[in-house]
């Protein structure tokens, strides 16, 4: 009789822990789940800041250009006009 009520006994605590580990398992998938969807919107949010900052590059090296276009054209005048004013 005793045998039965420590197999019983032992059946039943592993029963126990065997719940308590699916429960740790399932918060552990709750919290991989989680870090999952963070670092997806980590990423699309990276790819958008990616895709401004590209743009914004873009838009600098034309307006680089434009500028540097325009400082050609200063120079030249006041190439053109040195002696012009000479006192």
């Amino acid at each position: 009789m005793d045998n039965t009520r420590f197999i019983e006994n032992e059946t039943f605590h592993q029963s126990v822990l065997i719940q308590e580990q699916d429960d740790q398992l399932q918060s552990l998938y709750g919290t991989a789940r989680n870090i999952h969807d963070i670092a997806t919107t980590m990423r699309d949010e990276i790819e958008d800041q990616n895709m401004l900052l590209d743009e914004f590059g873009e838009h600098t090296d034309c307006t680089s250009n434009r500028l540097e276009h325009a400082m050609k054209k200063v120079k030249y005048i006041i190439k053109a006009n040195e002696g012009a004013f000479s006192i």
